[in-house]
């Protein structure tokens, strides 16, 4: 593509970024109906990094118009949607991306691709008015762990992707009076993840200390609990779990 400042440009994505000077690169005959639509989803990407999201949003469409089963280009329209909190489109835009992970051969585009995949619905089961034990929620949290598993088996580090794992697991777990051992080990294994990669996340102290509140576990419940108010000592709702786990007898 064409620049004002810096006339001809070409960005290199995916397997593109292992390319050097003198390098050849050749398409196969039966990938050449895509190529248009490669550079539309590079000319999107490139739209979108300086701001003109409208733009990047027509080069996408115009992407999957040539592509349909462009997953890159359905990628990029999730995460655009997930921006402006609409979940519902996200999720048919990560679904669709989703279908031709095979494509994709950068771990991080993979990775991206799934952590996307489970953050809609992320947004779709927990920032919604669905309430508790509906069947579609239920849906969401369970694909969320199957979207989950598998970004965290990309990237076993990732502390948003361990986070929104370990929600999922937790919210599985049901009722906060009943145990469900199974699940609420799961969570907190995720749990422990993220306070290794981010020691002051206090999202994960606070669903930590919940759990070991639930099992009755009054000192690591307070542990934790203490350290997410030392990380967030203006935030009530923490002092206050603070406060009932020490009130319990």
């Amino acid at each position: 593509f064409r620049t004002f400042s810096f006339e001809s440009m070409c960005v290199g994505y995916g397997n593109f970024r292992n390319a050097q000077q003198d390098f050849r690169v050749v398409r196969s005959a039966k990938e050449t109906a895509g190529q248009s639509a490669s550079e539309s989803v590079v000319k999107g990407n490139w739209f979108r990094e300086n701001g003109d999201v409208s733009k990047a949003i027509q080069e996408y469409q115009n992407a999957v118009k040539t592509d349909p089963k462009n997953p890159e280009a359905h990628s990029a329209l999730g995460y655009i949607y997930l921006e402006r909190n609409m979940a519902q489109f996200a999720m048919k835009e990560f679904s669709e991306a989703y279908a031709g992970i095979g494509r994709v051969y950068d771990r991080e585009d993979r990775f991206n691709l799934l952590k996307g995949c489970a953050h809609s619905r992320y947004i779709a089961s927990f920032n919604s008015e669905l309430p508790k034990g509906s069947p579609l929620r239920s849906k969401y949290i369970e694909e969320g762990i199957k979207f989950g598993k598998e970004a965290v088996d990309v990237y076993p580090e990732s502390v948003e992707a361990n986070y929104m794992l370990g929600v999922f697991y937790y919210e599985r777990s049901g009722d906060d009076q009943k145990l469900d051992t199974a699940n609420e080990v799961k969570c907190r294994d995720c749990m422990f993840r993220v306070i290794k990669g981010k020691p002051e996340h206090v999202e994960a102290l606070v669903v930590l200390a919940k759990l070991y509140k639930k099992h009755h576990n009054r000192a690591k419940a307070e542990l934790y609990a203490s350290k997410a108010v030392a990380a967030a000592p203006q935030d009530r709702s923490v002092r206050d779990l603070l406060t009932s786990i020490r009130e319990m007898k």
